[in-house]
């Protein structure tokens, strides 16, 4: 475990995953990360790399070869190692493996750098190739926030009203590859716990930018994601965990029906061969 102290916030991140595990409030000692209790949900803030989702009968293909792959990829599951670290930054590191390329056929180190900024976090992702072709991969950060009761009083804004909203099968929580069109009143949706029964919510022209307001309209969460053209709202379906989770996408889950040929898939990011790709992401408590 690794830990960053700052004079508002405190986190605390986990090796395997690289993943945070706690965001804490160094006033009043409030905690934002969920817990992971596997009731609800086993994870607390997954990075979703190089798929997110599910894949159609959990495989795939790239460069005319078939491979098996499971939800959201596997890098949530890799332990990565700290290359560097002071009292507000820490910066992680993980490089695939001979198994990795089992599974997927490309090498590649994955960084992940974690900054506190006042009442902020700063995120870095950088996937940098290490292959002699063209990368083809997705991005995903699924952060699980706490949401004080009542659940039901709680909304997620957006700084526009319209959106497009993927639609999902209900039976096998795989892409439709549609779009429907969703108007939020205010610019916002209310949150409740039976919005998620179908699974996520994809939105795409979301903006950039995501805040979860209390009752009285005051932003107490805010996710700035500008490098991410699509986001997914999410929470287990069919329950009443006391989480959202807020997810910049780099691209679509897998579509239902058919074998994904990632070459050919417009949303994903194709990295050249050597070269790298950079996304950040801004997680803001306005209150804290």
């Amino acid at each position: 475990m690794v830990r960053l102290s700052g004079p508002v916030l405190g986190m605390g991140i986990a090796e395997r995953g690289a993943e945070i595990v706690s965001i804490r409030e160094a006033a009043s000692g409030r905690e934002w990360i969920w817990n992971r209790d596997p009731k609800y949900w086993a994870y607390s803030a997954s990075i979703l790399f190089p798929f997110i989702g599910r894949l159609q009968d959990a495989r795939y293909s790239t460069g005319g070869n078939t491979y098996p792959m499971g939800l959201h990829g596997f890098i949530r599951d890799r332990d990565f190692f700290v290359q560097s670290q002071s009292g507000s930054s820490v910066l992680f590191a993980y490089e695939s493996t001979d198994s990795d390329y089992e599974a997927y056929p490309y090498r590649f180190t994955f960084f992940v750098e974690y900054t506190l900024a006042g009442n902020a976090i700063e995120v870095r992702f950088t996937i940098s190739s290490r292959d002699s072709r063209e990368m083809p991969c997705a991005l995903g950060f699924h952060p699980a926030f706490m949401i004080p009761e009542p659940f039901e009083a709680h909304r997620a804004v957006f700084p526009q009203s319209d959106m497009q909203i993927g639609v999902f099968t209900s039976d096998t929580r795989l892409w439709t590859g549609r779009t429907a069109p969703y108007h939020a009143e205010g610019g916002s949706i209310p949150l409740s716990h039976g919005l998620f029964d179908d699974d996520a919510l994809i939105l795409s022209e979301y903006g950039g930018a995501m805040s979860i307001a209390d009752g009285e309209g005051r932003d107490i969460i805010r996710v700035i994601s500008p490098d991410f053209p699509r986001f997914g709202l999410w929470q287990k379906p069919k329950s009443d965990a006391p989480f959202v989770c807020l997810e910049p996408w780099s691209s679509y889950p897998g579509l239902g029906g058919v074998l994904d040929d990632i070459d050919r898939r417009s949303d994903f990011l194709h990295i050249p061969a050597g070269g790298e790709r950079m996304l950040m992401v801004r997680i803001e408590f306005p209150e804290a």
